[in-house]
């Protein structure tokens, strides 16, 4: 089965040092000085890895660690890969910062055979500018992350209960390695990280006449190394994201042609960052289920776990097994990045085709911001 994507989504702020094209040289030395205080969002580098490249699940609030169908297994949830067969592609493309720069794009390729996948992500932020003090340039160069990475699946019981597995090389490239700023020398930021993933399906149930199945999903996504762009000991933590998550799929008739699923799911960021930088990671996943505090530019703001945690709400109907529609919510508390969300998509499957495409429209403050 081969399927194509097309997503245009609204999509979480990057760092401001990263949305402005002719930039000075020297501010890039914000990169490599610790700041005093940070909310949870900004204590994380290489933001692709955090950005959601399937317009199935983002048409439904952003939720699918519950319902990793197909490909899309390799970046929500592994474990979803298990007892999957044959051949599955799939590809999605969409502008990072739709209003600044054309330039700036995200493009994500995923693929399955059988219950291994692998994915490619590359976000391109574009060419920059160096210059002095005085603004004159001294020749361009380009920024980017990327990221490459295989996954595979297991059933541990059958038709109940799957694992999953996935690993990736990322690579951080703000700017070249070998510039001397501030005292220190630029370096691309390299590691590696792993995906862990749960996937259980109890059973069927009725509702009424009507057949329901529920699914619960269990993923921590991008555990492993932190990153650093200079050769100072200042490391910056990735996206190590939890996500949990439940599906209930109703079938509304009796070929299975037609269903409704609605799905919910609550994630959360487990880092931890200081003015040192960024905790190692093992520790973190346990450090960071306290309150954090953080410098808003006027006071020091202490934010609870309650605050911390993300959440989305979806639903999808399916008509015939050709035509699909979408309709979600999604929200993070204003302290801890502050997206919120009105989804909808909807997919149009022909053969072995499916194109698939979402939006997202924010709301509240980053609606204007």
């Amino acid at each position: 089965m081969i399927f194509a994507t097309n997503a245009k989504m609204f999509l979480q702020p990057i760092q401001p040092i990263l949305m402005n094209k002719q930039r000075w040289f020297g501010v890039l030395l914000l990169l490599l000085v610790p700041l005093a205080g940070r909310g949870q969002v900004n204590q994380i580098a290489v933001p692709a890895l955090r950005v959601e490249p399937d317009p199935v699940a983002t048409g439904r609030g952003f939720t699918g660690v519950a319902d990793p169908v197909g490909a899309r297994a390799v970046f929500w949830n592994p474990a979803g890969l298990a007892g999957q067969q044959g051949l599955q592609l799939g590809f999605s493309r969409f502008r990072w910062v739709p209003a600044l720069d054309d330039e700036l794009t995200y493009n994500y390729m995923m693929a399955r055979y059988g219950n291994i996948g692998g994915h490619v992500t590359f976000l391109n932020l574009g060419s920059q500018s160096y210059r002095d003090g005085q603004g004159a340039t001294s020749g361009d160069f380009a920024s980017y992350e990327l990221s490459v990475g295989l996954s595979a699946g297991q059933t541990l019981i059958p038709e109940k209960l799957s694992v999953g597995l996935g690993v990736r090389f990322v690579s951080s490239r703000l700017v070249p390695s070998g510039q001397q700023v501030g005292g220190h020398q630029t370096e691309v930021g390299n590691t590696a990280a792993m995906d862990l993933g749960v996937l259980y399906r109890p059973g069927s149930y009725q509702v009424g006449s009507l057949a329901v199945e529920p699914s619960v999903g269990l993923a921590i996504t991008n555990v492993g190394g932190r990153v650093s762009y200079s050769d100072s000991d200042h490391k910056d933590a990735l996206p190590t994201l939890l996500r949990l998550g439940t599906s209930q799929q109703l079938w509304l008739d009796g070929d299975g042609s037609n269903s409704l699923t609605v799905s919910a799911e609550i994630s959360k960021l487990l880092v931890r960052a200081d003015s040192t930088g960024a905790a190692p990671p093992l520790e973190a996943l346990f450090s960071s289920w306290g309150s954090y505090e953080y410098y808003n530019g006027q006071s020091t703001q202490t934010v609870g776990l309650g605050e911390q945690l993300m959440i989305g709400l979806g639903a999808e109907y399916w008509y015939g097994g050709l035509l699909a529609v979408r309709a979600g919510y999604y929200r993070e508390g204003a302290s801890n990045g502050g997206r919120e969300f009105v989804t909808g998509g909807g997919s149009l499957r022909y053969g072995a085709l499916q194109v698939n495409a979402s939006l997202a429209i924010p709301q509240g403050p980053t609606a204007t911001d």
